[in-house]
C-alpha cells in the first residue's frame, strides 16, 4: 500500500508558519511524548489540547476556507475517479493513489492561511503547543482524510449530495438521448 502524500504537505504547511527552528523541535518533542491530548476539526477551525507539565494548553488554528472555485475543482476531481469517491465515502481505506493524493493536496492550506492562538504566555506564534497540534492533525489525516475536508469547509453530506447530483445528471443525460 502506498503512503499518502498529503499528510507530509500539511505538516510542511504548519511547520512553515514557525518563526524559529526551536519551536519546531519543541513541537515534535510534544508529539513524541504524547502530550497532545486531543485534536478536532470543524469548518475553518482546528482545535487541540496539549498537556505541558501541570498546565493544560488550549490551541486554536483559524484556517481560511477553500474558495468555491477550488471546491468545484475538487468536486470534479472526485467525480472523475470512482476510486477516490469510494475512499472518501469510506468504502475503501484511504491509500496514496495518485488521484487521491492530487485531490487531497489541493486541500492543503497555504501557510499564510493558517493562524494559531494558544493560551500559553509564549510570544512566538505559533508556539510549540500550537505547532504540535498542527503536526498531530497532519498525521491524523493519513487515516481520516475527512478531517482535512471538514477543516477546509465541507462535510461528508456534501460529498454524498455531490455524488447523488452527478448520478442524477448522468441518468438525465441518458434519458434525453
Amino acid at each position: 500500500m502506498t503512503r499518502p502524500s498529503w499528510p507530509g504537505l500539511l505538516r510542511d504547511a504548519f511547520q512553515a508558519t514557525a518563526l524559529d527552528e526551536d519551536v519546531i523541535k519543541d513541537a515534535r518533542r510534544h508529539r513524541r511524548r504524547g502530550l497532545v491530548r486531543s485534536v478536532a476539526s470543524t469548518p475553518g477551525v482546528l482545535a487541540g489540547v496539549v498537556a505541558d507539565g501541570a498546565e493544560i494548553r488550549h490551541v486554536t488554528w483559524q484556517v481560511v476556507p477553500l474558495a468555491e472555485a477550488g471546491w468545484r475543482d475538487v468536486e470534479q476531481e472526485i467525480q472523475t475517479s470512482p476510486l477516490v469517491m469510494a475512499m472518501l465515502l469510506e468504502r475503501l481505506p484511504p491509500t496514496g493513489t495518485p488521484d487521491l493524493n492530487a485531490t487531497m493536496a489541493a486541500l492543503v492550506p497555504d501557510p499564510a492561511d493558517l493562524e494559531a492562538t494558544c493560551d500559553c504566555e509564549d510570544w512566538l506564534v505559533p508556539c510549540a503547543h500550537a505547532l504540535a497540534v498542527g503536526l498531530t492533525f497532519a498525521e491524523s489525516t493519513r487515516d481520516d482524510a475527512w478531517s482535512l475536508l471538514r477543516l477546509r469547509g465541507r462535510t461528508h453530506d456534501w460529498l454524498v449530495a455531490a455524488e447523488a447530483s452527478a448520478r442524477a445528471r448522468q441518468l438525465l443525460a441518458q434519458l434525453v438521448r
